[in-house]
């Protein structure tokens, strides 16, 4: 049992309107890291676009960096939000 079970996340995140469909969002954070012996949190932050084509349908595209050496180098991200 090297892994912490007790896990936290702390974020902000920015956000700009470009017009009434399109939303441009930067976020950055940092969690606990799950290795109990480290004391490198992960640090990340991810920027995304989010297109609105109807009042009712998000979708989504970003990126996500590693900050340190504790976090993921990089990953693509995507979504769909649908409100009804």
């Amino acid at each position: 049992m090297d892994e912490r079970k007790d896990l936290f996340h702390l974020s902000g995140a920015v956000a700009y309107q470009v017009n009434n469909k399109l939303k441009l969002v930067a976020d950055a954070g940092v969690d606990t890291n799950t290795d109990r012996f480290s004391r490198t949190w992960p640090a990340m932050l991810v920027a995304a676009v989010i297109y609105s084509p109807h009042k009712k349908l998000d979708l989504d595209a970003g990126m996500h960096v590693g900050l340190n050496q504790a976090a993921t180098d990089y990953a693509f991200l995507s979504g769909v939000t649908i409100r009804w």
